[in-house]
């Protein structure tokens, strides 16, 4: 065990332990019920697989609320992201799955065949890279009917306009910005554009006042509406 604990902490193998170590404590957290989980609604019966560090994403890249980014079909990324089943296995799972497969193939690596070379070390690391999202790739793959089945249970669609919604993300904007809706069930997140040139902050009160369809955006304004001078 000794030995275990000092291997992890060698500098080659340190930052994979510190990774580590974050995934656990999230999972501790959730455990916990400190943390929400990631299999939050949206509003067009699906599930979101992402949770409030997602919700903070740039809006040119903003994620939809079950995790799926708009990036090109053929991309390199968008295949990566495909090829580890990101967008039908919640997130914090998959890369849950990473570090750890990340973490045992450094170990494993530096301690039989790098013997200590911090040269070897660094050429392991594409190696490390590739073996590891492999492994997540079929690890989580029996988890996709799981997730699927899930999806089914809230296969119709939500008619929230009127209703209520607390901002998740840092702040909203006219540009970008997330909401969740409180429902007797999973509670839904949604992507909202804010009227009227406000800016909403994280925990803020709003109302959906209308749905743009085609682009699965909701319009909100303040709740209560500001005063305005006559």
């Amino acid at each position: 065990m000794t030995e275990l604990i000092s291997e992890s902490f060698r500098l080659v193998n340190f930052p994979f332990t510190v990774l580590l170590l974050i995934v656990g404590v999230y999972w501790l957290l959730v455990m916990f019920g400190l943390v929400g989980g990631d299999h939050g609604v949206d509003a067009h019966g699906e599930v979101g697989l992402d949770t409030e560090i997602d919700a903070d994403l740039d809006a040119e890249h903003h994620v939809e609320g079950h995790h799926h980014a708009h990036h090109d079909g053929g991309s390199l990324w968008s295949s990566t992201l495909k090829f580890v089943n990101l967008g039908e296995v919640p997130v914090m799972v998959v890369v849950s799955v990473l570090v750890v497969a990340s973490w045992s193939f450094s170990m494993i690596a530096n301690y039989y065949w790098t013997g200590g070379s911090a040269l070897l070390s660094a050429l392991f690391l594409a190696v490390n890279l590739v073996v590891s999202a492999v492994v997540t790739r079929y690890v989580t793959m029996p988890l996709k009917p799981l997730f699927r089945a899930i999806n089914k249970q809230y296969d119709k669609p939500v008619d929230i306009v009127g209703s209520h919604c607390r901002i998740v993300t840092t702040e909203a904007t006219a540009e970008f910005g997330q909401g969740e809706v409180t429902t007797g069930g999973a509670p839904l997140l949604i992507n909202v554009r804010v009227l009227n040139n406000e800016t909403l902050r994280r925990g803020d009160l709003a109302v959906i006042v209308r749905e743009d369809e085609a682009n699965r955006i909701f319009y909100v304004t303040a709740n209560p509406l500001p005063t305005t001078n006559q």
